[in-house]
């Protein structure tokens, strides 16, 4: 059968469809079916470009991934025609971190877009009202001296399905690791055990623990102003100061743990006894990451050292430079990630000085990489038109690493053994409410294991630093409220800077998300369909009213949760979706299907229901929720 189909418009395009379908069999057997269409829109046209547009009215839409002002469904925004690549600038209404070229419609329709696509985008726009569409044409901010010809092309592909389910679990699913996984977690927890699997069931086996550890443990992460006398015997304090209070999990120290950015050893002025330091953590119950960055220290011994080790101008061949963060003026040189060696080099240096046993022997690597906007642009990035295609090669290698792993920045989900950070939140309740739909839309574009930032957002530490303000007790109890029931936990700081009756509330609800939470994140993470952890409230029930929620969630398609996130709320209408549910503060087993108005949550409470029978007696949990 003939499964390609070309059109020509003479001097003008050339249009090429081909069409696959496949056979999805599911965990259980049932057959499911997914028809995908390739299009490939070629222009003869020099310096044109190319548009298609998709109905929006009669469809609910989402992914695009953690962009800037994100609000879901994505029918909501109105976003003029911009380029969509990573970028830190926060007044760009398409501006991320963490963003995906995958859109989904609630009729079970999916668009991918490859990275050699220079792609622009509209939502709903004054030109397309009632569209979003996919645009390609050769200009900044994508590399114009790369044109490699001077004609726009649009490929993108569309494939569809029953819902959104069955292509999520086709792009996302579980399939190919579940079964010898399971067999594996029920017959031992520990990591001796993985000796007695075959190779591949013990790197995949290895690989959930390495993930598991984010579900089970707190990140405690360093901050200048949480220590800013940088030394072995404060880092030891942190610690001491963090177990004190009942707590324990990972730390995860900054970039200044590192000598010089780039050569991997640690700052033996800072660190007398580097070694002794990870073992004293280790010997108190922490695992232990360091920040990584594909940066390299820019001096004259570092340049002479490095020659062909980092990037340099394409025509000049002198080094270029770019900050060493988004947020300092301190410059740094970019490591050459495009050459083979240069990769093998960066790896091989990462396992050995920081993994393997004679090395640091830490727990996992949290890379702080960088962002298009902030790569320089006087550079043949292999003939690459997006700079993020540089970026994901980075996060490739990074990927390949046998260690628990965290991202700043991403583009694509695949073969992600670990977590990605968003973008920080201000601290504010904009910042608040942000997080909800961005951890959806993640996870909805492959991304289970979202770390939402430090508790309270980035500008906590700087204003009780500053003195401009103190601690806001009502809003850092909503987002505490917030992230403790989110996949990955993050504080800088013990609760509400050393409160005490602030650090009662973390201890009571990190007690509910152990004793009731945890598993269950564990299992939607193994699940052979529906690896979604935090899942949308439409997910199991396909009601419009679902499709509409963006400010409280599922774990897994037991577990409601619906916080505060709102100024002096202490109220809220919670949608339920069909079935009974044990509310855990009234203690009372109630019929779902509906909208309960007016629901009262106190300041240091968060709305939980947990699916039950309805001869189910209250669950003991309310108690430990009041």
């Amino acid at each position: 059968m003939n499964n390609k189909l070309c059109f020509d418009w003479m001097y003008r395009a050339r249009l090429t469809v081909q069409f696959k379908r496949e056979l999805l069999i599911d965990f259980d057997g049932n057959n499911k079916t997914i028809t995908c269409y390739n299009f490939k829109w070629l222009t003869y046209q020099k310096y044109s470009k190319i548009k298609d547009c998709f109905d929006l009215s009669d469809a609910h839409w989402f992914g695009l991934g953690d962009i800037h002002n994100l609000r879901l469904p994505l029918n909501r925004l109105n976003v003029e025609e911009m380029p969509f690549v990573t970028n830190h600038n926060e007044s760009i209404e398409l501006s991320g971190s963490i963003i995906s070229r995958t859109l989904i419609s609630s009729k079970g329709l999916m668009i991918n877009v490859p990275l050699n696509v220079p792609l622009f985008l509209s939502i709903n726009s004054k030109m397309d009202p009632g569209k979003i569409c996919l645009l390609s044409q050769k200009k900044f901010p994508y590399l114009t001296e790369n044109l490699n010809d001077y004609y726009a092309h649009l490929d993108y592909t569309v494939c569809l399905a029953k819902n959104i389910n069955v292509l999520h679990n086709y792009f996302y699913g579980n399939q190919q690791k579940t079964q010898y996984l399971k067999k594996y977690l029920q017959s031992s927890s520990s990591a001796s055990s993985l000796s007695s699997l075959s190779s591949s069931s013990a790197v995949a086996a290895a690989a959930v623990q390495n993930e598991n550890i984010f579900l089970e443990r707190i990140i405690w992460s360093t901050n200048p102003n949480v220590l800013p006398n940088f030394t072995q015997q404060n880092v030891q304090s942190y610690a001491d100061q963090i177990t004190n209070y009942g707590f324990g999990g990972i730390i995860l120290l900054d970039s200044r743990w590192e000598n010089t950015i780039g050569e991997m050893k640690m700052n033996e002025t800072l660190f007398n006894n580097p070694k002794a330091l990870i073992n004293i953590l280790h010997n108190k119950g922490f695992k232990i990451m360091l920040t990584v960055s594909p940066n390299q220290a820019f001096d004259a011994s570092t340049i002479a050292e490095c020659d062909d080790y980092i990037l340099k101008d394409s025509h000049l061949q002198t080094p270029l430079l770019i900050k060493c963060t988004i947020d300092e003026q301190r410059m740094c040189l970019l490591i050459d990630f495009r050459k083979m060696k240069n990769r093998q080099r960066f790896r091989k240096n990462l396992k050995q000085k920081l993994l393997d046993s004679s090395g640091l022997s830490i727990d996992g690597i949290y890379f702080d990489n960088l962002l298009s906007s902030q790569l320089p642009r006087q550079v043949n990035y292999n003939d690459a038109i997006n700079l993020d295609e540089f970026i994901e090669n980075m996060n490739t290698l990074m990927k390949t690493l046998p260690t628990s792993l965290g991202l700043t920045s991403s583009i694509t989900s695949i073969n992600l053994q670990g977590y990605v950070r968003l973008h920080p939140r201000e601290s504010s309740w904009e910042g608040l409410a942000s997080i909800i739909p961005s951890v959806i839309s993640l996870g909805l574009v492959g991304y289970p294991l979202v770390n939402t930032g430090i508790v309270g957002g980035r500008d906590l530490f700087g204003k009780i630093k500053n003195q401009t303000e103190y601690i806001d007790t009502e809003l850092y109890l909503r987002w505490l409220e917030v992230i403790i029931f989110m996949p990955v936990v993050e504080f800088a700081e013990l609760p509400g800077l050393n409160d005490l009756d602030v650090i009662k509330v973390a201890k009571r609800l990190l007690k509910v998300r152990n004793e009731h939470f945890v598993e269950k994140m564990k299992q939607a993470l193994l699940e052979p369909e529906d690896t979604l952890i935090v899942r949308p409230m439409w997910w199991r029930q396909n009601e419009s009213e679902a499709y509409q929620i963006e400010d409280q969630f599922m774990i897994g398609n037991d577990i409601v949760v619906a916080p505060i996130i709102h100024k002096g709320k202490t109220e809220r209408d919670i949608y339920l979706p069909d079935g009974w549910w044990k509310d855990e503060i009234l203690a009372q087993v109630i019929r779902g299907g509906k909208r309960i108005k007016k629901y009262q949550i106190p300041l240091d409470k968060v709305a939980i229901f947990f699916r039950t029978e309805p001869s189910s007696p209250p669950s003991s949990t309310a108690s430990t929720l009041k």
